[in-house]
């Protein structure tokens, strides 16, 4: 009779248990299928702008000041209309909508990296007699459970899950930005166009004022 190999031939142990979960998250971690996935990245050319003109020196970008810019021009009707635009933009709550979507699609990818913990608790009220060992007796009686579980990643399809979700946001990311980009430089440029043409209006009447007093004095 062929020996019996000592995995089969007595229980498994506590140490036996340990071993195999080891040996599970080792092997999920080396057994990843397929390519990794790395953000696209876009190189700018070298020489995609002219020189500066004589007089005129480059200085380090203010990022706070860039990503509030049309607060240079010290207007505050323009300063209210982006506010109002941005808070009333159904294009905006859209866009945010599916942000967070995405970073909840990303937090439960990322959770299944983890054990799934449960617990349950019931409660009976008996409303007639129960006998037990020969006496009888009513009340209420409770049942309170728990389990644990977790599945191991052994051919990467949960970690290739979490880079799909953060593709997926990065995506998001930049699509919220791009209609808030797009929303702001709308109202900068009607903005923009409404106080041209109250100026040219205010030197159209000026220049009609001076000629009529031309006129009237000659």
């Amino acid at each position: 009779m062929p020996p019996v190999h000592p995995l089969f031939s007595s229980p498994a142990g506590p140490r036996s248990y340990g071993l195999l979960a080891v040996s599970l998250i080792a092997l999920s971690g080396c057994m990843t299928v397929g390519p990794d996935y790395s953000p696209p990245t876009m190189d700018a050319p070298m020489d995609w702008s002219q020189s500066l003109p004589i007089g005129v020196s480059s200085a380090p970008v203010d990022t706070a000041a860039l990503g509030n810019w049309w607060t240079q021009f010290n207007d505050p009707q323009l300063n209210r209309l982006i506010e109002e635009a941005v808070q009333g933009s159904l294009d905006l709550k859209t866009a945010n909508a599916r942000l967070r979507e995405a970073r909840a699609r990303r937090d439960i990818a990322a959770g299944r990296r983890f054990p799934t913990v449960g617990a349950k608790a019931s409660g009976i009220k008996a409303s007639e007699l129960v006998y037990y060992e020969g006496n009888a007796a009513s009340g209420t009686y409770y049942e309170a459970g728990f389990d644990a579980s977790w599945e191991a990643d052994l051919f990467g399809g949960v970690s290739r899950q979490i880079e799909q979700a953060d593709a997926g946001l990065a995506q998001s990311e930049e699509a919220y930005r791009d209609v808030l980009v797009s929303l702001i430089a709308e109202v900068a440029i009607n903005y923009t166009e409404i106080r041209l043409f109250q100026e040219r209006i205010r030197v159209t009447e000026s220049n009609r004022d001076s000629q009529r007093r031309s006129l009237y004095s000659g």
